[in-house]
């Protein structure tokens, strides 16, 4: 019968069945020390994701009031706010990157659940890691091909066409760092959801 450990991993309880306790014991101190720091990086990330994501609150309320503020301004004076589309544009960019690295997170991303809950426990684990694996792949794309474009906005101090001075760069930047903190999330993502599936396997 398999001996089974009780370790206490990002405010969850996880259960791991040693059948072999010699043949485990040669890797567990490798083990404790992957899981110390993936228990860290993924606090860290959760922190700054709670920091991000009231400054994402912040501009979506900013972006509502400019909107009214030109459609006032426009209508009642003729007289429309210089740079709005492009104002808001850049608002967008931040309530957009910063925010979907904290759905993740949360675990609060849209899923068919029309399929999803028909399957059983071992295929729904195996559905999120394919789901984190693909996720980690497009964000990290995402990341890699977006330094290069944010250099080159950033050396010729790049600005928007629009009627005021608008730095291209400024939305780069957070298209970059978005990516970065969703491409960490999707790889802690997957790592859970397969320490999961192997504990299930060793029960």
């Amino acid at each position: 019968m398999g001996i089974k450990k009780l370790i206490n991993t990002n405010s969850h309880l996880r259960i791991i069945t040693i059948n072999n306790m010699s043949k485990y014991s040669k890797y567990y101190k490798y083990y404790k020390i992957f899981d110390k720091y993936i228990l860290i990086i993924s606090n860290k990330s959760e922190i700054w994701n709670e920091y991000l994501t009231p400054i994402s609150s912040i501009f979506i309320i900013l972006c509502v009031i400019l909107t009214l503020s030109d459609v006032i301004a426009r209508f009642l004076f003729n007289n429309p706010i210089k740079g709005t589309t492009e104002i808001e544009q850049v608002m967008l960019s931040f309530i957009a990157f910063f925010s979907i690295s904290y759905a993740l997170v949360k675990n609060q991303h849209v899923r068919v659940l029309l399929f999803f809950d028909k399957f059983n426990k071992t295929t729904k684990i195996i559905t999120e890691i394919i789901i984190g694996i693909a996720g980690f792949i497009i964000f990290i794309l995402m990341l890699l091909g977006g330094i290069e474009q944010f250099w080159r906005s950033w050396m010729v101090n790049e600005v928007m066409p629009a009627a005021i001075k608008i730095p291209f760069w400024i939305p780069k930047f957070i298209v970059l760092l978005g990516a970065f903190l969703t491409s960490l999330q999707f790889f802690i993502y997957s790592l859970k959801n397969i320490t999961q599936l192997n504990n299930r396997k060793n029960k």
